[in-house]
């Protein structure tokens, strides 16, 4: 799901195709669909219904996101429910537009779940005492999803389910400005109910995991990875999928995806293994050294007050702009 357009979806859609061709993608949002031709487009409005509307009447704000955010952060789980009735589909994947996708999920899921299952997200061995599981990258079967649609409706309806959230929100290592009641929230309760039937992503699975956070060393525990200038360090590429070292296994993983939070979305383009869009991979590049270049220089002058003043980054950001076109 995105709302507007961001130059890393055309590297984020482009490659979750590249050992997904056979299945449809769908992009939820509000852009141009003939921007992503090779995607399935639709607005959220087609898929909003009752309980979609019906959620942010009860919801209570308790987040240090803003109110619209969160509030969306809920509701999208309502217009994956949709879709997935809609076109009939037993098991959907669903992640954050900033997820790198390497893993053929078809392949995935046949191979991981040998018994009963509802879901599958990212649970820390901390998520008891934060409170919180991530679903930025997310399996789900029909009947998991209809299972939490319902809990996100009773946590704000049904007087046991708010006290859990009550709880919480009393949790005095949790009651400041970092932290708060989110979908993440839900997600953990979620997994709470349902702990033998949800898989766990942050941990490999034959050998492969589901990451986190490029710009954390942490996946299922602390220092889990190698890290290296703020990332986990990729050791290399093999047959399509980032490497990484597990140091709590002392062997190397195949990583079935890369989140790209934050600032890491500038090294997106370094990461693509599909054909194409050779100009904007060139033009992300040389940004990214222009980048590096000027913050380092900058870097210098202030201890080296007598330089002569820098060249605006945007003067030379703007000499590269041809290549991305």
């Amino acid at each position: 799901m995105h709302m507007g357009t961001s130059f890393y979806l055309n590297f984020t859609l482009r490659q979750a195709r590249v050992r997904n061709a056979d299945s449809p993608i769908h992009l939820i949002g509000d852009g141009d669909p003939s921007e992503f031709p090779f995607v399935q487009h639709t607005r959220i409005t087609d898929l909003t219904g009752a309980d979609f509307d019906g959620f942010a009447e009860h919801y209570v704000h308790s987040s240090p996101n803003g109110y619209w955010y969160e509030l969306f952060c809920f509701q999208r789980w309502f217009l994956l429910r949709e879709l997935m009735h809609r076109h009939d589909y037993d098991v959907a994947f669903m992640a954050d537009t900033d997820v790198m996708l390497y893993a053929n999920l078809t392949e995935f899921v046949g191979a991981a779940t040998d018994r009963t299952w509802l879901a599958a997200f990212n649970v820390s061995a901390h998520a008891d005492w934060v409170h919180s599981a991530s679903g930025h990258s997310s399996l789900w079967t029909r009947t998991g999803i209809d299972l939490f649609c319902q809990l996100l409706l009773d946590l704000f309806q049904v007087p046991a389910q708010i006290q859990r959230l009550d709880t919480i929100r009393q949790n005095e290592l949790l009651n400041n400005h970092l932290f708060g009641v989110s979908d993440m929230t839900a997600l953990y309760l979620f997994y709470q109910d349902h702990s033998d039937a949800v898989l766990n992503l942050s941990t490999p699975t034959n050998g492969l995991v589901f990451d986190h956070n490029i710009g954390m060393a942490v996946n299922y525990d602390h220092d889990e990875y190698l890290f290296r200038n703020g990332q986990k360090e990729i050791s290399q590429m093999q047959n399509g999928y980032p490497i990484c070292f597990n140091r709590l296994l002392e062997q190397p993983v195949r990583m079935a995806t890369l989140h790209f939070q934050g600032n890491t979305k500038n090294l997106i383009h370094q990461y693509y293994t599909g054909p194409g869009i050779y100009r904007l991979r060139l033009y992300r590049t040389v940004r990214l050294q222009v980048r590096h270049v000027y913050y380092h220089t900058r870097a210098i002058r202030r201890q080296l007050p007598r330089l002569r003043p820098l060249v605006p980054i945007q003067h030379l950001l703007n000499s590269f702009q041809g290549l991305s076109r």
